[in-house]
């Protein structure tokens, strides 16, 4: 396979870059961190899809606002078998692109797309999975510096990995932990397995106690029914006579019942006769009484006369003063008239006063609440001005600022928090950056104590290999392990103090922008908006008060001349209410000439009053003392007609009696019936308490049987179920120990499997099997170089013995440069193995790196001697490489992207 050329668009810190190679040497020139790596990343990541990270890491970052990245492709331009290929890979948004074409007629044509489909076609062609053709073709950095100076076990290791050896070795571990699952599984099964001999003896206890339930089931059953019959006869009987004594009780209580109507109708009866006795007495009594009280009506005539005399000569006698006070009250009204005429004057002149006062009170009482609110606003102006001066200088103190508005603070409040968020989102990823750092130094500095403490428990065997090594070999082992040990804790401690300083300035942060949270500027641009509104509602009330207004002086000057006026008033208040009264006096009174008249006509209707009373004296020959005679004649009225009252119940009481003596003859036979009924019914309480109590007893005692065998068949049906449950768990068991078996065979092949995958197993043979065509590649590339030796040997663990006519020779007589040359040989050497000596290509990651000067000479010099691939790239960062070739691609990053420096 010879690489024409690479295409690379947004591909890591690559815009767009095209590299054209050559056959034979094309150098990649570049400083450390120039985008050299990525080159051959997008080697492996075109041919096979191989690339560490994710997909998206691959991908170029933005420059700038203006950078747009759009797709990211890596185009690949190759030979091979003389075919022509052109191999596209990338991603564009969210889909993925693979494209192989191979060019026909000068035209390229597509022989198949998609990643899979593409990697598989691409080992087809070149007849190597992805791995071998890497290793084949691509010497890492330092695989040259490690085939020298490693340990044998190293590089025993690192030539197993060339060689996909290693994947074996991971096969290995990979059962042992299978196998560790497996035996735990066995494990597990064992300790549910021991259940079984347990839930058998259990089901045997459970089914004895079913028998034995079953057989005091049967017994209780027998019982049971034996007594059902007997209580059920016994049932019938209390039933029985419980409704006679029902029916005795009713009777006795009826029986008492009417007895008790009987007594209260006799009862009644006598009443009622004794009271028609007492209203034939009364009907005697009353024709006296009428004949008495019929001159009563004439004697009350007289007194009502006597009365009206006296009330008429009262009433001449008040008119006649009312006449006299007349006079005198005509005459006090003329003395008084001149005071109340002066009196209405001035207090028409106090209203007019008192209504100019109530007028200035309004108008001062609206000057207060003006100047009230003004006083008001100013305190609430005063208090918004003092939140905004607090805010502003809380703004000031924190920004360390002046601040002359709420814009200003905006501005500065908005500028400082995006500030301070990002750089507690620095700080966060520098910790998390740190974390991840410590987590993967933890786990090297386990394992490097692991790796130490198993060294310590052998003394010449190699703990990874469990190869023989020597005792120097084993203390270099073990001081390089200290020292990293050191170093990792050393980093650890580093770190941790680096995460736990930022930590302390992310608290400070976090704090700092809590308060500048708390800066809430839309609240501070209200209150400065309230500000202004408040100032401009202060200078339209001021507008309302006029400026020489003294409200306070109005009120004192319009009072003074109230109080004057009435002090006037009162001097003159004495001399009016006589006015007054003498006015209202005369209006009560009325008209003297209508009194005169009044008193007249009462003394003609006296003169036939006296007249009326001489006809009734004369008639019923009156008594002097005519008040007791009407007292005694009114007792006797009353006594009249009391009796009357009494009397007109006669034919109610008559026919009470009548129905009583019905009611009672009714009674008397009820009763006969009753008692009759009673002697009938024969019941007898003691006979039926007695077999009443039998009855309860037994059935008391059937319940009981009753609950005992509900019991005793709920048990047998919970036993009946245990034995079912136990009858499947034991089936499972069955299926376990089965299990076990398979288990068991199972264990063995992964044993048989770990020895065949172990290191003394196919590993050693497929090393011994490639051996001796590692060796004969390796020496023919050697000879290449125009050494004066004969042979070269590779024993098991790949240390190589040279041979000079047929001697072998001490390793350390052989030169830096020989070194070199033997490993060089030796890996390019593995890479034809694994090729079969079908590559045309070879890439050189960073040869020179970790080699003292000398060696870096030498290998510049034997790597111009390289002749037997048709291709070879080189990547360095080392100047001196330059003399290599003549086509040098020098790669530089300016701004964070990767380009072909052509000047």
């Amino acid at each position: 396979m010879i690489i024409n050329s690479l295409t690379l668009e947004n591909f890591k810190s690559h815009k767009n870059t095209k590299l054209n190679f050559n056959e034979n040497i094309s150098l990649i020139l570049g400083s450390n961190g120039a985008g050299k790596s990525s080159i051959l990343e997008a080697i492996s990541y075109s041919l096979f899809k191989d690339f560490t990270g994710t997909i998206d890491s691959l991908i170029r970052k933005p420059a700038e606002e203006e950078d747009f990245v759009k797709q990211m492709s890596v185009t690949i331009e190759f030979s091979h078998n003389n075919i022509n290929y052109r191999l596209k890979r990338g991603k564009k948004g969210n889909k993925t692109i693979a494209e192989l074409r191979y060019l026909e007629n000068d035209r390229y044509v597509l022989k198949c797309n998609g990643d899979k489909t593409v990697t598989k076609d691409i080992e087809s062609i070149l007849e190597l999975d992805s791995k071998s053709f890497l290793n084949a073709v691509y010497i890492r950095q330092g695989d040259i510096t490690d085939l020298i100076e490693k340990t044998a076990a190293d590089k025993k290791e690192l030539i197993s990995k060339l060689l996909n050896i290693d994947s074996f070795e991971t096969a290995w571990k990979e059962i042992k932990e299978l196998k560790r699952i497996y035996e735990d599984k066995f494990t597990q099964n064992e300790g549910i397995l021991e259940d079984k001999e347990r839930i058998e003896e259990d089901n045997v206890n459970i089914q004895e106690n079913i028998d034995h339930n079953k057989k005091i089931l049967e017994e209780e059953g027998k019982e049971a029914e034996e007594l059902d019959k007997l209580v059920k006869q016994e049932e019938v009987e209390v039933t029985r006579l419980q409704t006679e004594k029902t029916k005795y009780e009713s009777l006795v209580d009826k029986k008492k019942i009417i007895n008790e109507i009987l007594q209260k109708n006799i009862n009644n009866k006598k009443e009622n006769e004794d009271k028609l006795k007492n209203i034939e007495a009364h009907e005697e009594e009353i024709k006296k009484l009428e004949k008495e009280t019929k001159k009563l009506p004439a004697l009350e005539e007289l007194i009502e006369i006597k009365t009206e005399i006296d009330t008429n000569n009262t009433k001449i006698k008040e008119l006649s003063e009312e006449i006299t006070d007349i006079d005198k009250n005509t005459q006090l009204k003329e003395n008084t008239k001149e005071a109340h005429e002066n009196i209405e004057k001035i207090n028409n002149e106090l209203k007019e006063l008192k209504i100019k006062k109530e007028k200035i009170n309004e108008e001062y009482s609206e000057y207060k609440s003006i100047e009230a609110q003004i006083n008001e606003k100013k305190s609430n102006l005063n208090a918004i001005k003092e939140d905004i001066q607090q805010a502003s200088q809380n703004a000031t103190d924190l920004f360390n600022d002046y601040f002359n508005s709420p814009e200003s603070i905006e501005s500065k409040t908005i500028f400082e928090k995006e500030k301070t968020e990002n750089e507690i989102k620095e700080l966060q990823n520098t910790i998390n950056v740190n974390s991840s750092q410590i987590s993967v130094l933890e786990n090297n500095l386990k394992t490097t104590k692991k790796s130490l403490k198993e060294l310590e428990l052998t003394e010449d065997t190699c703990p990874i290999c469990q190869s023989e090594i020597s005792h120097e070999k084993h203390e270099e082992l073990s001081n390089k392990y200290n020292e990293d040990i050191s170093k990792y804790s050393s980093q650890l401690e580093d770190l941790k103090k680096s995460n736990k300083i930022n930590e302390l300035k992310l608290d400070e942060k976090d704090l700092y922008l809590n308060k500048i949270n708390k800066i809430s500027i839309d609240v501070l641009k209200k209150k400065n908006k309230e500000f202004e509104n408040l100032n401009n509602e202060i200078k339209e009330f001021k507008q309302k008060i006029p400026e020489d207004y003294d409200g306070k002086k109005l009120l004192e000057n319009i009072e003074s001349e109230i109080n004057e006026k009435e002090n006037i008033l009162k001097n003159l208040q004495e001399e009016d209410q006589k006015y007054f009264f003498a006015v209202n006096r005369l209006k009560e009174l009325g008209d003297k000439t209508d009194l005169t008249k009044k008193i007249d006509e009462l003394n003609k209707n006296n003169q036939n009053k006296t007249n009326k009373c001489r006809e009734i004296i004369q008639k019923y020959a009156v008594r002097d003392n005519l008040t007791l005679q009407i007292k005694n004649l009114k007792e006797q009225e009353k006594k009249l007609n009391n009796l009357i009252g009494q009397i007109q119940d006669k034919e109610s009481v008559t026919n009470k009696i009548k129905e009583m003596s019905d009611e009672i003859s009714i009674n008397e036979k009820t009763l006969n019936d009753i008692s009759s009924d009673i002697e009938n019914i024969n019941f007898d309480e003691k006979i039926f308490e007695t077999i009443n109590d039998t009855y309860t007893q037994n059935k008391k005692i059937l319940d009981e049987k009753k609950i005992n065998i509900i019991k005793l068949e709920t048990e047998i049906k919970k036993d009946e179920e245990s034995i079912t449950k136990n009858n499947r768990e034991l089936k499972e068991l069955e299926d376990i120990a089965l299990e076990q078996k398979n288990l068991t065979d199972y264990l063995q092949l992964l044993d048989t499997l770990r020895d065949i995958y172990s290191k003394d197993g196919v590993q050693k043979d497929l090393r011994e099997n490639v051996r001796p065509l590692i060796e004969k590649e390796t020496l023919d590339i050697f000879n290449e170089f125009d050494f004066d030796y004969s042979g070269i040997k590779l024993d098991e663990d790949y240390n190589i013995t040279i041979y000079h006519k047929n001697e072998e020779l001490d390793s350390k007589i052989i030169s830096g440069g020989e070194k070199i040359v033997i490993a060089l040989s030796l890996r390019l050497g593995i890479a034809k193995v694994l090729s079969e000596n079908k590559t045309d290509l070879l890439i050189l990651d960073e040869p020179t790196i970790h080699l003292d000067e000398e060696r870096r000479k030498s290998l510049i010099d034997i790597i111009r001697e390289i002749n037997f691939v048709p291709q070879m790239i080189v990547v360095t960062h080392d100047d001196e490489m330059e003399s290599l070739s003549s086509n040098i691609i020098k790669i530089v990053k300016q701004n964070g992207i990767s380009s072909i420096d052509d000047s």
